[in-house]
C-alpha cells in the first residue's frame, strides 16, 4: 500500500556502504511498502544489520540514496527516530534505567510523549515487572522491554535485529507473535528459517548484495544454494 504521494514507506536507490575497505552493502535496491511485515535473512556477514542501520539512519551510505515517506532520510534530521523504532540485537546496548518503569518512562520523556508508563506497561501486560531491574530480566523479557518501550512512543516502522537470537522456543514464539501481530511496517533480520519461512515477504543478502525477494518458497533455491537445509520446513 502507497502513502500520501503514491510513496512507499521505504526506498533504497544503488545503496553501497564501504567500512574499512569492506563493501558491506553493495548496490542494493529495494521498496518496502506501508504495513508490509518484511524479514531479512543471510549468512553472518551479509550485510543484513548494516542494511537496517542505513535504513534506520544510523549510518550514511557511502553511495546511493534511502528515502522514507519520499524524502531522503539525510534530509530528516533526528525528526527520523520518532517515526522508526530500533530493537538491537543485544537488549543491554539498549537498556539503561534501573527499573521497568523508569525505562519507559525515560523513553516518553525523550520523545516528549505525554503518557504515564505504568498505562503503558499495562497496555502491553507488562505490569508485574514495573519494579524489576531490566539487566536482570531474562533474554526475552529484555527484548519485551525494549518493544515496549519503543512502541509507548508509537513509531510507524520498527525494526528488528536477530530478535529471536539466544531465546528458547517458547520465548522466540511469543516474541514472533508479537511482532505479528502490529498494525506496522516491520523489516526483521533473523538466522531463524522456520521463523523466517512465515514472513510474507523475505529479501536474501549475500556478501552486501540483494540477491533474491520474494515469499519463502521463491527465495528457497538461493537459500539452500548458501547451504541451508530446509527440507523440514517447505
Amino acid at each position: 500500500m502507497r502513502g500520501v504521494g503514491g510513496h512507499p514507506m521505504i526506498k533504497t536507490t544503488n545503496l553501497s556502504f564501504t567500512f574499512d575497505g569492506t563493501l558491506a552493502l553493495d548496490d542494493v535496491t529495494l521498496t518496502i511498502e506501508y504495513g508490509e511485515k518484511v524479514g531479512l535473512v543471510g549468512r553472518n556477514g551479509a550485510g543484513k544489520t548494516t542494511l537496517l542501520k542505513a535504513l534506520s539512519g544510523l549510518i550514511k551510505p557511502t553511495s546511493g540514496q534511502v528515502e522514507f515517506k519520499g524524502k531522503s532520510v539525510s534530509k530528516w534530521g533526528d525528526d527520523l527516530f520518532r517515526h522508526i523504532g530500533v530493537v538491537l540485537q543485544n537488549p543491554d546496548h539498549q537498556l539503561f534505567s534501573m527499573s521497568v518503569r523508569d525505562e519507559v518512562g525515560a523513553v516518553l520523556q525523550n520523545y516528549h510523549v505525554d503518557k504515564d508508563p505504568d498505562d503503558v506497561l499495562e497496555q502491553f501486560d507488562f505490569t508485574h515487572f514495573a519494579d524489576r531491574i531490566p539487566f536482570y530480566l531474562s533474554e526475552g523479557e529484555k527484548k519485551k522491554l525494549c518493544l515496549v518501550s519503543i512502541l509507548s512512543y508509537d513509531p510507524e516502522v520498527l525494526f528488528f535485529d536477530e530478535p529471536f537470537a539466544l531465546l528458547d522456543w517458547v520465548e522466540r514464539n511469543e516474541i514472533f507473535k508479537a511482532i505479528e501481530s502490529l498494525s506496522k511496517t516491520v523489516l526483521v533480520t533473523t538466522h531463524d528459517m522456520l521463523l523466517a519461512s512465515k514472513f510474507p515477504r523475505l529479501l536474501v543478502m549475500e556478501q552486501g548484495r540483494l540477491i533474491a525477494d520474494g515469499s519463502f518458497e521463491e527465495v528457497a533455491p538461493p537459500l539452500e544454494a548458501l547451504g541451508y537445509a530446509l527440507e523440514n520446513i517447505l
